[in-house]
Parts: C-alpha cells; structure tokens; sequence
C-alpha cells in the first residue's frame, strides 16, 4: 500500500477513501465531473501543479550543492521493483542524494516514493544544524556505510507549523505518517532506523517566528513521535493501513445513506481539503443532517453525542452543552447557529435584538461604506526567488457601497488588470478618491 493513502484517515475524514473507491458506481458525482466545472478556477488543481515546480526547484537547488541521482519519473514507478532495486544500489554506492526514491516495506506491505534521501553526513549542507553531528555519524551497515546513513526528506509546497523544539506541529500529521513509512523501509534496508525523518516547506513558522525560505529549518518528525492522546506515529500509521484494507475489502456492501452503516462513513465538516468530493460531502451532509455542521463540532465531538443518541442537528436534545461545547464563546454560538435552524423559528433574522456592538450601530454616522476586498495569495509563485518565499499577496478587486440620504443604495467596484503591485495600487487609488469625492458632496471633513 502506497505510504500517502493513509491520508484522509489521519485527517479524520475517512468517508474519502470509500468515496475514492466506490463513490461513482454509487451515484456520487466528483467535482471534477459536475455540469459548470471550470478547471481554470479549481484551486486543488493549481496547488498540484505548482507543487511539481516547487519540488523541481528545490531538487534544481540541492543539485547545484551536491550530486543528485533521480530513481522515479512517475507514480507507476513507486511500484517498479527495478525502480526499488536502483534506490538501493544508489544507497550502497553512497550517492549524497537521490531524488524520488522508491523504498518498500514487506514487513508493513507499504511501498512509496519518497522526494529526497539525503546522506546525514551531508544534510546540514542543505539545511544548517539539522542534525547533531555524534548522531550524524551513525553508520547504515545494511549498505556497507560507515560513518553516515540515510534519511527520508519529503517537500511540500506549503509553510510548515513548527513545534518549541523544531518538531511537525500537530496539523502536519498526514505527512508526519507520511515520511514515516518511508524512515520505517529505510530502516529495513540500510540496517538502522533513523531517529526522524523531515519535511521540507516553502517557509517555516515556529511561535511568533516567521520563515523567508525553503532552506531555513526541515520540520522534524520523530520515528518515536507521540501524540497528545498517547498513541504513538506507528499505531496512527497502522491504523490507518488497516482503514484503506478494510475500505479494500468490506467498503461494496456498505452504503451512506440512509444512515452511514459504519461510523467512519460520517462526513466531516470541518475538513475543508476534500476535493474531488467536496459537494458529494456537502449532499451527504444535509441528508445526515451532520453534526460537525455545527461550530466547534469535531469527529471525536460527535462520536460522544452518538452514543447519547444525538445522530443529528435537528435532533431536539441537540445543544452545547449536550454535544459537549463548553467554551463559551464557541457554545454560544453554535446554540445561536441551531436556534435559527429549528423549525419554530420565525425571525428573518437572529437575534432578534442586538446586544452587542452598541455605539458602532445605534447612531447612523453620515457616511457609511460597505467594503469588501478580494485578495490573492502568494500561491501563485513562479519559483525565480528560490530558495526564497516567492509570490505576491494582493488585493485584486474591491466593491463598496454606501446609502445615499434618498435612501437609494449605491455599489462601486474596482479590479486590476494585472496580478501585480502597481494594478494593486491603482485600484486603492481609484477607490480611496471615490470616498474623498463622496465626503466632497456632502461636506465632510477628517
């Protein structure tokens, strides 16, 4: 089994890979597939495709620091017991970094395509103080090394979360599953498991500190990692391997709807990376009337208001406090959010009366704008800054509106002709000189 399928198990959403294998021949409709489908404003597909530069720009990079061999070409290859084969003899001649390398794994049944093995004699000569140099030293006896082993670097073409002490933060666990299947087959074939394997991101953040490039710090994930309920990577890991067989095996004879027949075929909601099946989701969702619909709603969340028998949001006994929300805040408004959902509702529009916010909209100000930005980030980056973060946020469009004393409503907007820093200013130029004619015409002053 492929090393990234554990995916949308970790992620908690695991009606994914049901929908992945069997979604279509139940009537599921991708979103790829769907009447209106416009491929030029699908983000999943603009991620991937730069994702594939990113990561030939940083193999480009280390390429110029040190020799690097490439084993795959595609992903038929992570199954190619030849492409397998030449990882190895690259391992056993000392190769100081061999891009996608293809490790299996008999014991676990996992194979994959891991982005880059670097020689840890070498490692810190892509990214400083990576490793102790004592623990660089350690020899791979399964390859003949003495003095250096290998270890397992995957690239991902996002910033990456990092802990105190340099360690994946929580919201990477995915990929922290990821590399360590791959640290796990790199183990059984050079003769010692390395203490961690890493993640290599366009930028880093770590507390109040912000990254600037690809090459500042790796996001360290330990073979021994623990997670805050206790369980460590390798059970998540094997869990996670047992789901996708499960799906393999059991997943024909189960169905979503009416009701899911096992509880791993509950969507969730809060789990917004789901494409292709984001509006499968959306329409399984409502026939559930699914929980994690709710604010502050989560899988383990829901779990708990199963066994009360709280199977969905329209369920009468469904509150905060039953559904297990004690933050106020959060309890507040997911009470707020069923109150206006219930049937008895009569209001257009909740609350009914205001308590908050008093002086911002008791007294009508003599010019008021409603203001929207649209904005880009600095996703779309054609790679000429690496190892810099490269890109360009900018507001690429805004509309305002405002009453006029007649009552009569009014809505302007602006958008660049081009994604760049002067089109940008052009737009607040024309915008800011909209409200100096407006203050103008009914004589206001700063």
């Amino acid at each position: 089994m492929a090393a990234s399928r554990t995916r949308h198990f970790l992620d908690r959403d695991p009606l994914l890979d049901w929908l992945d294998r069997f979604g279509e021949e139940r009537g599921f409709v991708k979103d790829t597939d769907l009447d209106g489908y416009d491929p030029r404003t699908d983000l999943r597909t603009l991620i991937l495709e730069r994702g594939k530069e990113f990561e030939d720009g940083v193999v480009g990079l280390i390429g110029q620091r040190l020799e690097t061999v490439r084993i795959g070409e595609g992903w038929q290859d992570a199954r190619d017991l030849a492409a397998a084969a030449r990882t190895v003899a690259a391992m056993r001649e000392g190769t100081p970094v061999i891009a996608q390398a293809v490790l299996r794994d008999p014991s676990r049944l996992t194979y994959g395509t891991v982005d880059l093995l670097v020689r840890s004699d070498l490692l810190d000569e892509i990214v400083p103080e990576t490793l102790d140099p004592e623990e660089a030293r350690i020899g791979a006896p399964g390859i003949g090394a003495d003095g250096w082993h290998y270890r397992a670097v995957d690239i991902k073409f996002r910033t990456l979360q990092l802990l105190k002490d340099g360690a994946a933060g929580g919201s990477l666990l995915a990929y922290m599953a990821q590399v360590w299947v791959y640290g796990a087959a790199l183990g059984r074939i050079q003769g010692y498991t390395p203490s961690a394997a890493y993640l290599l991101g366009r930028s880093w953040t770590q507390g109040k500190e912000r990254g600037e490039g690809c090459f500042e710090r790796l996001a360290r994930v330990d073979q021994d990692h623990t997670s805050s309920d206790q369980r460590t990577l390798e059970e998540q890991v094997l869990e996670g391997l047992a789901w996708v067989r499960r799906v393999r095996q059991e997943g024909p004879s189960w169905h979503v709807l009416p009701e899911p027949s096992v509880t791993e075929l509950y969507p969730h909601m809060r789990h917004a990376m789901d494409a292709p099946w984001h509006t499968a989701k959306v329409a399984i969702a409502a026939e559930l009337s699914e929980l994690t619909l709710l604010p502050a709603m989560n899988p383990e969340r829901r779990a708990s208001a199963h066994r009360r028998g709280i199977r969905g949001w329209d369920d009468a006994q469904a509150t905060a406090e039953t559904l297990g929300i004690s933050t106020p805040g959060f309890a507040a408004k997911c009470d707020a959010v069923l109150a206006a959902n219930r049937p008895a509702t009569t209001e257009a529009v909740l609350p009914a009366r205001l308590a908050a916010a008093d002086p911002a909209w008791r007294e009508p100000a003599p010019l008021e704008l409603y203001v929207d930005f649209e904005t880009v980030s600095n996703i779309n980056d054609d790679f000429s800054q690496l190892p810099r973060l490269g890109g360009q946020t900018l507001i690429f469009q805004i509309g305002s509106g405002h009453w006029g004393k007649d009552g009569s409503w009014t809505f302007e907007q602006w958008t660049v002709g081009r994604l760049q820093e002067a089109d940008e200013a052009a737009v607040i130029s024309a915008w800011v000189a909209s409200i100096e004619r407006l203050r103008a015409q009914r004589g206001l002053t700063w």
